[in-house]
Order: structure tokens, then C-alpha cells, then sequence
């Protein structure tokens, strides 16, 4: 149960990482939005995914 909470915040976390970059190009999020952002993603997929591959199956 919780391998598979982390799998999919993992997935999340880094589609978010790799999203925050467009509205910044865009110019609708200034810079420390963009910022928070992605530290907040990458933290989430680095515990997430330090939880989902350290778990053994069920």
C-alpha cells in the first residue's frame, strides 16, 4: 500500500518537475514561483522515490 502511494507521487511529483518549466517560459509564473515550485517537486520525487524503490513488494 504504501510502495504504491509513493509509485504514483513519485510519477506526479516528477511530471510536475518536469511541467513547472512551461508556464515560466511563458511568462505567466515569475521566477520564485518557478522556484518553489520545482524544489517542492523535486524533494517530493526524491523521498517518494527513495520509498518506492527501498519497499519490497507486498
Amino acid at each position: 500500500m504504501i510502495r504504491t502511494i509513493a509509485a504514483v507521487a513519485s510519477v506526479l511529483s516528477l511530471g510536475i518537475c518536469v511541467a513547472a518549466p512551461l508556464p515560466y517560459f511563458w511568462g505567466s509564473v515569475d521566477e520564485s514561483t518557478y522556484r518553489q515550485v520545482l524544489t517542492v517537486g523535486s524533494v517530493v520525487w526524491f523521498v517518494a522515490a527513495t520509498v518506492w524503490a527501498t519497499r519490497k513488494p507486498a
